[in-house]
């Protein structure tokens, strides 16, 4: 249990962050009423700028995406850029907090980086306001550091001779996220929200039963002279 909940806790916004290619890729096409009609036409994002327009759902790769349902194709480049650059610099910013899981214990500052992390989830899923979604970017960055108390728990807690499975797990189950989200468009499937929606779900679960199961790592609690709770 303690690989699996270590495995989706580091993986928490994966699904989010490996796959902003496919949220910040702007339609080809949309449809546009002429003013005066009722007739919409097939357009370019630069008329649908201009004209009443809609998101063309017929057609080719077609996804109900951030550039969608912000209209980000009408908004300056930088904010796309913004979007897609907030994760990585903020990720730097994370580092002050690398401290927190030696002076305060790998398990509650696991709880708290994750909680976070799973507020600037559910803020890029459900809110569809540029500066939300950017700050909900940044938070997952800040709190980063919840993927390296993840492995930490990883090495404390397994044996050292499946130390490296555990490791190699966590792995194959972050970079999982990016297969699930392709096998789903290729079914079929546009809706960005759904698939997010589904994977939050899992992870909020995994940070729950974090919660109530995972104890505090013993190497920790005799690193500090908490023999009896070790």
């Amino acid at each position: 249990m303690l690989l699996a909940l270590m495995s989706l806790n580091f993986s928490a916004g994966s699904y989010i962050i490996y796959n902003l290619g496919y949220l910040l890729q702007p339609s080809k096409s949309y449809l546009c009423l002429d003013r005066g009609s009722s007739t919409y036409f097939v357009c370019s994002p630069e008329q649908s700028c201009l004209l009443p327009s809609k998101p063309n759902r017929q057609a080719e790769f077609f996804l109900e995406d951030w550039t969608t349902s912000m209209k980000l194709q009408c908004e300056p480049a930088w904010k796309t850029y913004a979007l897609q650059s907030s994760y990585m610099f903020s990720y730097f910013i994370g580092y002050i907090f690398v401290y927190m899981p030696e002076k305060y214990g790998r398990r509650p500052s696991l709880i708290v980086f994750n909680f976070l992390t799973l507020v600037g989830i559910a803020m890029c899923i459900y809110v569809n306001i540029f500066w939300v979604k950017l700050a909900g970017m940044i938070l997952m960055g800040v709190t980063h550091v919840k993927r390296t108390i993840s492995l930490i728990l990883i090495f404390e807690f397994l044996p050292k001779s499946i130390r490296n499975f555990g490791t190699t797990t966590c792995g194959i189950v972050d970079s999982s996220t990016m297969l699930f989200t392709i096998l789903y468009y290729k079914s079929g499937g546009v809706s960005v929200i759904t698939i997010q929606s589904w994977a939050f779900g899992v992870s909020v679960l995994a940070w729950i039963l974090t919660i109530v199961y995972i104890p505090e790592s013993p190497t920790w609690l005799i690193y500090n002279n908490k023999h009896l709770r070790a």
